[in-house]
Order: C-alpha cells, then structure tokens, then sequence
C-alpha cells in the first residue's frame, strides 16, 4: 500500500506545516526542545549577571559575556524557530558549557586566567551547571527522539521551574565573590609547628634593618609587652656591615591595641586553610574578588624566586637586613613604574632567615611614590589592605650597593647614610602562615608608618599584647 505524501506537508526548513498552523489541535514538534531552550536562556542570564564579579580578568570576562549570548542566542533561537538544528546547537553549547564548569571545579584551567587553580562549587554557578546540564538533555532527547505528534508547547511549567533556578542563582552570581582553592601550589612546609610567641631575632619586617637586642627574660603571652624595638636617638650602625643595632630596656610596656575597624579582620593566615576573607565590613565584592585574586597569583607565581639565586639572576639585590630575621630582595627599577601588585613583577622579595638558609616567605609590593591614603591604594582592596611606608630608613652604599645601614635618630637624621626611600607606599602578601593576616606588616619598626593610627590599623594583630615574631616558614 503506497501512501502519498504531500510535498507541501513540510517547509523548508523542515518543520511540518502543522507546526506552523495548527495550534488547535495535535501538532508536529521535537519533545523537550522548549524545555531545553527555557534552561538554556536561564543559564545565560545567570552567566551575564556574573559578568562583573570576574571583571579583574578580562579575558575571562569576555568568556562569560560569549557564553551568556550564546545561551541566550540557542535559547531564543530554539524557541522560535524549533528545528534540529536549533536542537543541536542548544545541545552543543549547553554541553560545553557544564564541561567548563567540571573542569573548573576540579583541575582548573591553566591558559585562562582567574581559573588555574580550581574553585569550589558555589551556589550560582551549581545552578547554572544545572540549567545548562537541564539544556543539554532535553535538547538531546529531542534530537534523538525527532518530530512526533503532541500538543502545542506550554512553557508555564519549565519556565517556572527556570525562574525557580534562575532568578536567585543570579541574585548570589551578581553579589558573591568566588574563594578559590590553591590546591596544587608550591608552598614549603616541613610539618613542624612554631609557637607564635618566639621572637625569631627581630621585628620581622626586613623593611626595617633593626636587630633588636632581647632583655633575656622569657615572656608568658598573657603578658603584655612592649614592642620589641624603640626608636632613640642611640640608633648606630656599629658593625660597619650595614646592619643597625638596637638595644631595648629590661622594662614591659603595655602597648595593646583595641580593634576599633572590623571584628574579624585580620585573622590568621595558613595557605593550607585555603584564601578566605569574606565578611568583613565595608568590603565590597569587587575589593574582595581582587584580593582573592592577588592572593592566588602570589601563591602561583612567587615561588619561581624560591631560590635566591633566581632573583638575583633577575635583578633583584639584597637590602642587607638579614639580622632580622627577614631579608629583603629589591628590584629598583620597578617602584617607579605603573604596575601596581603584580606577582609577575614583585617590587620586592620577602626570605626568612634561618642561619644560612633564605626560606621565600613572600613579597613586599611597592608603589610609586604618593600618599599612604592614595585613594587608588586604599579602594584597591578596602578594609582588607593597610598600605604603610618607611619613612625612617637610612640608607647608604656599602661593597657598591644600596644597603640599609639604620634609621633616623629622634632628630630626623641619619648618623650614617641618608634617609629616602619613604615616598613608597607598600604592602605585604605572605605565601607562608603569619598570625596577623596575608596582608600583615610586622610590629614594632617594622611595621612602618602609615596614614591612621595603630588603633586604626589592619594589618598588625590586634588581638595580640606583645611583638610578633617575623612569618614562620614552615
């Protein structure tokens, strides 16, 4: 029995004629396909309110924009044109879509940056895994199941079902910064824990060349006590290596600090606990999403200068403070450009001192020259930044070099040397665990001066009675 077929019964494009006319009654249309447009189109939203939080990198924000315009494109497109094509296209850049974000959320992805090292689920993003995984079925299924009669298409039920996704995943997407973990980053450890209350041989900060001789006695922490180093004018180079000795009296001084800026800021810092420093006051998202990521970038890409030898090969050169117990590396010729906090260009380079060993604890970033308060500085991450200079430094050449040969006395002056170097704001990121914050300066001399008080201050542990000891390089 030969059955014909009537060459008008389909278009073109390959829709039957009965989809394009009758929508009284049963119709010819591919199952699942609206379902998967609607899922499709609600993953594109979410990926374009996202946009902004990931604008720190713009590589990766133009990836977003492509994304979201094309879920919204096959969306739109399947919805009113639903043909195989549209089908296959939804499937595709569905499928691709879901693919990013496995990978993302288990290796990361080296070549794009904001995403080498993996990010833990977050609630946006897991529903817009969702959609786009929704999407990539339906509009497979339609793919496979075909053209079969069925009643006109009802969007009620899958719309609402996408705007039960959609509407609150863009509301966390356009707000939340993403943490991300640093799993697989090279930080040194040796297992062994440190007592944060045992002076390492100084103030810590090898900004400021100060040996700080001890009063010999031991301190429990429940005891306040004085900063380690003072300030007078007996501050002499007395070894002619370039290293100034500071005596200290046998006296305790309580110089405890009342947190007056947020109650949880700073906190410990431990890479190994992963970067978190969400919740602080008058942080916005985008000052939170830049320290995250300045943070990562550091933890990636300063252990390349693990070895001294590596950043002299670079250009780098000592300041001769090693009788810290830190040691600072400076490139001079990058303090005076425009590059602000890039871990590809560290201004300066922070080792611990163990004997002869130099352990990379971090770096010391350096701006030009400018107030403390600049506000390109202070809005860079918020409350979770204080930028400091050291404005007491004197510095003098020794062997040919720039060296830091002491500080000012309390007249302003240099008994050796003279006194620069003060214009630069600067502020630390430490790859190894520091009890006062990722961002800490260290107490006492070290700490430097900065535009507010050190009841104002956030990066020195508030929490905290007495000194604290240079970073431990575990």
């Amino acid at each position: 029995m030969t059955i014909a077929v009537d060459p008008g019964a389909f278009g073109a494009d390959g829709v039957p004629a009965v989809a394009r006319h009758d929508h009284t009654a049963l119709t010819t249309r591919l199952p699942g396909l609206a379902t998967a447009a609607v899922m499709s189109i609600g993953a594109g939203a979410v990926h374009a309110a996202a946009t902004g939080v990931h604008a720190e990198h713009p590589a990766l924000a133009r990836i977003f924009v492509v994304v979201a315009v094309l879920q919204l494109g096959v969306g739109l497109i399947a919805l009113a044109r639903p043909t195989r094509a549209a089908a296959l296209a939804t499937a595709v850049v569905s499928v691709a879509a879901v693919s990013a974000w496995v990978i993302t959320r288990l290796t990361g992805i080296s070549w794009i940056q904001g995403l080498e090292v993996r990010e833990a689920p977050q609630f946006a993003d897991t529903m817009c895994a969702l959609l786009a995984a929704v999407a990539a079925g339906a509009a497979l299924s339609a793919l496979l199941v075909g053209w079969h009669p069925a009643r006109p298409v009802r969007l009620f039920m899958p719309g609402l079902a996408a705007a039960a996704l959609t509407i609150p995943a863009m509301m966390s997407g356009g707000t939340h910064v993403h943490s991300h973990s640093n799993d697989g980053t090279a930080v040194a450890t040796d297992g062994h824990s440190h007592d944060a209350g045992v002076s390492t041989g100084g103030n810590g900060d090898g900004a400021a060349p100060v040996v700080a001789a001890g009063d010999g006695h031991a301190h429990d922490d429940s005891t306040a006590h004085d900063e380690t180093a003072t300030t007078d004018a007996d501050t002499t180079d007395t070894t002619g290596t370039g290293t100034a000795t500071e005596s200290t009296d046998s006296h305790s001084h309580n110089t405890a600090v009342t947190d007056t800026t947020a109650s949880n800021w700073p906190r410990p810092w431990d890479p190994a606990n992963g970067i978190d420093v969400s919740g602080v006051a008058g942080v916005t998202p985008q000052q939170e999403a830049r320290a995250v990521d300045l943070i990562q970038r550091s933890l990636r890409d300063l252990p390349k200068y693990a070895d001294t030898a590596a950043a002299v090969a670079d250009g780098y050169m000592s300041i001769g403070d090693a009788g810290t117990g830190s040691e600072h590396y400076i490139k001079a010729s990058l303090i005076d450009d425009d590059v602000l906090l890039d871990p590809t260009q560290p201004e300066s380079l922070v080792y611990t001192v163990k004997g002869e060993q130099r352990i990379l604890a971090g770096a010391m970033y350096i701006a030009s020259p400018r107030p403390t308060d600049d506000p390109e500085l202070e809005n860079w991450a918020g409350p979770l930044m204080q930028w400091h200079n050291h404005g007491n430094l004197c510095w003098d050449l020794v062997d040919g070099a720039p060296r830091v040969v002491g500080i000012v006395d309390s007249s302003g002056t240099c008994a050796r040397g003279v006194n620069t170097g003060g214009e630069s704001p600067m502020v630390h990121v430490w790859i190894t665990p520091h009890p006062c914050g990722v961002f800490a300066a260290l107490e006492g001399v070290g700490a430097g001066q900065t535009a507010v008080s050190d009841e104002e201050r956030v990066d020195k542990c508030q929490s905290h009675d007495h000194a604290t000891p240079a970073p431990v390089a575990k």
